[in-house]
């Protein structure tokens, strides 16, 4: 019992004394009035530029006493606060300019002192990338990144893809980029900038090589034959065309001229072993983009049967592009052809050749489409 007695009174001391302390701490806060501990000088912020721009546009703010710690800076632009600061120093904030704000002032805060500009930001619409067609290639492809506010200069625009390297631009229109996948790079991220804006895209995958059922011929390589043509013609590689010319003696009395492509015959070429052309369900859309003669028949011939005479797609002849839809005729998801060739044949005007400028397989009819343009 005594023990008991003992404890509580003990209980009770230390309860009064923390109380005691707590007031005396409380009343030396309150009556302290000297300079305080730490004290920052005052900013200036005496402009930034630009004046306008999209989000992500790099803003420059110049003024004085920002320091050289940049975690102690807080920037917002009408609001919403800027999380990317480019560079940093006492006289000099590079920020971006952040997504979801709206025209206003911008307002810079460093450590105790925030100093809010007398001119506002001003938003403009900003670029956005929507989608990469095709997503998946190799180096020395044409692929076409889609969105919108993408301006129609090809000297505001620059592309890199991972481990920055930079692809050239080929063309650009407001909602789509051209340009040719770069040596180099590896799969990931693409990123683009687009005037003061720098935006990042979907992923693109880099290929060692196409997946079976996918094939693009551009006839870039004079060295580089991958297709022929027989009766007697002639054919080079130039210009990044596959140029064909008629026989001189097809053009003799009523004969009528005749220059079959082939890329493979009976498992050879040039009398060489040749691996088969695949098909795959994957990759349906056939089509090739060349001068076809005005009149003749033009046949799409492989082993297990041939398509029907002129039976291509003249959709856009007027842009030299024929397609075949192979799904239409070849049930089965992958197939080898041993024989592999577009009959050119029965021409009676008088076109003395033809060039060819791609051959390639799709997706589907709108991935051609997106090659095409």
């Amino acid at each position: 019992m005594k023990n008991t007695k003992l404890y509580s009174i003990l209980a009770v001391c230390l309860l009064m004394l923390a109380a005691a302390l707590q007031f005396s701490c409380s009343d030396m806060e309150t009556e302290y009035e000297g300079e305080p501990l730490v004290k920052y000088p005052e900013i200036t912020v005496t402009g930034f530029s630009p004046q306008a721009g999209p989000p992500s546009a790099a803003v420059t703010i110049t003024g004085t006493n920002f320091g050289q710690y940049s975690a102690a800076a807080k920037i917002f632009f009408n609001g919403i606060p800027a999380t990317d600061i480019v560079s940093y120093s006492d006289t000099q904030i590079v920020v971006r300019a952040p997504e979801g704000a709206t025209t206003g002032p911008i307002t810079v805060k460093v450590w105790t002192h925030t100093v809010v500009t007398p001119d506002n930001f001003t938003y403009l619409p900003g670029a956005a990338i929507t989608a990469i067609t095709p997503a998946e290639g190799m180096p020395g492809d044409h692929i076409f990144i889609q969105g919108s506010n993408f301006g129609t200069e090809v000297s505001n625009i620059a592309v890199q893809f991972p481990e920055g390297v930079a692809a050239e631009v080929v063309s650009v229109t407001d909602t789509e980029i051209e340009v040719i996948v770069p040596t180099g790079g590896v799969t990931g991220n693409i990123t683009a900038d687009i005037g003061l804006q720098t935006i990042t895209g979907p992923q693109f995958l880099y290929l060692d090589a196409y997946p079976p059922g996918k094939y693009l011929f551009e006839f870039d390589d004079p060295t580089d034959v991958q297709w022929i043509t027989v009766q007697n013609s002639a054919y080079t590689i130039r210009d990044g065309k596959l140029v064909v010319t008629f026989d001189a003696a097809q053009f003799n009395g009523t004969a009528k001229r005749r220059a079959d492509l082939q890329y493979i015959i009976n498992g050879a070429l040039l009398g060489q072993a040749k691996d088969p052309w695949v098909y795959t369900s994957d990759f349906p859309i056939l089509a090739i983009k060349f001068t076809k003669p005005a009149t003749g028949n033009m046949i799409l011939d492989m082993n297990g049967g041939a398509f029907p005479t002129n039976s291509q797609n003249n959709t856009y002849a007027a842009q030299n592009v024929y397609y075949y839809d192979m799904s239409t005729r070849i049930t089965d998801p992958t197939v080898s052809k041993t024989t592999f060739q577009f009959k050119i044949a029965d021409i009676t005007s008088p076109e003395t050749g033809y060039e060819v400028e791609w051959i390639g397989t799709f997706r589907s009819v709108a991935e051609m489409e997106e090659f095409m343009n």
